[in-house]
């Protein structure tokens, strides 16, 4: 893997970061909406027991109101697990970008010390081949 890999590895990583947020964006704004529809439950379970009281069908009112919880238990439930899935992703995403650039990391310093071993074993080479030449040094 050559430097320029790499670099352009992190640099594509780095591109990654935006899409996370737009996804932890998206997802609020998808929660946002639960929030909308549990308040309009909540409405429209004050207009149920209205009609209660209007019209004298409480059984069928019941079952009304019976269904608009269960609606709204659905809707927390959904909720609910959206913002495990998005705290669970966003982790996810957090600890493999780290565990990327860790690697990349190593590769750089792997590369840089392989860089120096080369060039000593060229000046050794050198040397072993011209035993006149005194002591050529590495100015790095």
């Amino acid at each position: 893997l050559s430097s320029e890999a790499v670099f352009e590895l992190m640099f594509d990583l780095q591109r990654l970061l935006p899409a996370v947020d737009e996804l932890h964006i998206d997802l609020s704004l998808v929660l946002s909406g639960f929030d909308k529809v549990m308040r309009a439950n909540e409405s429209l379970r004050e207009r149920v027991r209205e009609m209660e009281e209007a019209s004298g069908e409480e059984e069928e009112a019941r079952r009304s109101l019976q269904t608009q919880l269960s609606m709204e238990r659905s809707a927390r439930i959904k909720q609910d697990h959206i913002e495990y899935m998005s705290r669970e992703c966003s982790l996810n995403s957090m600890l493999s970008l780290q565990s990327v650039l860790i690697i990349m990391i190593i590769l750089i310093i792997i590369m840089v010390v392989m860089e120096k071993i080369i060039i000593i074993i060229i000046i050794i080479i050198i040397n072993i081949n011209n035993p006149n030449i005194n002591n050529i040094t590495i100015n790095h």
